[in-house]
């Protein structure tokens, strides 16, 4: 059994890495706790979470891990081998969803958490200027594809569903229907919702937005 060390709520990356358990059936502990913790300090040195431990092995980072869970349970087919090009691929799309637009929008979100008055206003408009243009550049390489590999969902899907299940909850703005159609494929696999059912922190914080998961 795995167990996984990450921080609750909306924003954390640790929901990535249940939401693979999730898909992959596995059984896992989830312990919550804060970065830079006792606890944390104990799976990192560094105290960043997630943290995931398999054995007496631990893995950190949310894409290495949601990566190493798709490898080791190929049967999903959520990933292809290494050193093929469909795997090369992939790891393409793993970092547009990881930098392109991860990095904009949790640059928006830093800001929008913020009082009005203690905003970065210009912070802001380039990061959801940053955001727009990675949105654009998704809806050209994405196409009329289901998912990013074409109708298989693969890990890389499950990154840019989180990014924009963020972009839902935060009312940010994507200019593009087909990839706003993308996202909500993505929100509504049954994996995806019952991680969210199962996190205390983010389910108070939908209530409180009277946001409800897709059914």
């Amino acid at each position: 059994m795995y167990t996984l060390v990450g921080m609750p709520g909306i924003g954390s990356r640790k929901n990535r890495v249940c939401w693979m358990l999730e898909e992959i059936n596995a059984e896992y502990e989830a312990i919550d706790t804060v970065p830079h913790s006792d606890i944390a300090l104990a799976v990192n040195p560094t105290g960043v979470l997630p943290a995931l431990r398999d054995g007496d092995k631990v893995i950190t980072d949310s894409a290495a891990i949601c990566t190493y869970l798709a490898d080791t349970h190929p049967q999903f087919g959520f990933s292809f081998p290494s050193g093929t090009v469909q795997r090369a691929q992939m790891e393409g799309w793993n970092y547009m969803a990881t930098n392109d637009l991860e990095g904009p929008i949790w640059s928006a979100i830093r800001q929008l958490n913020r009082n009005e008055d203690e905003r970065l206003n210009e912070v802001l408009g380039l990061a959801l200027e940053d955001w727009q243009k990675a949105v654009k550049g998704l809806e050209k390489k994405l196409g009329e594809n289901t998912y990013v590999m074409g109708e298989q969902f693969t890990v890389p899907d499950l990154f840019f569903g989180h990014v924009g299940f963020w972009a839902k909850f935060y009312d940010i703005p994507v200019n593009s229907a087909s990839v706003l159609a993308y996202f909500d494929r993505l929100i509504r696999r049954p994996a995806f919702r019952k991680t969210m059912r199962q996190d205390a922190v983010a389910t108070a914080a939908l209530a409180e937005k009277g946001m409800v998961l897709p059914a």
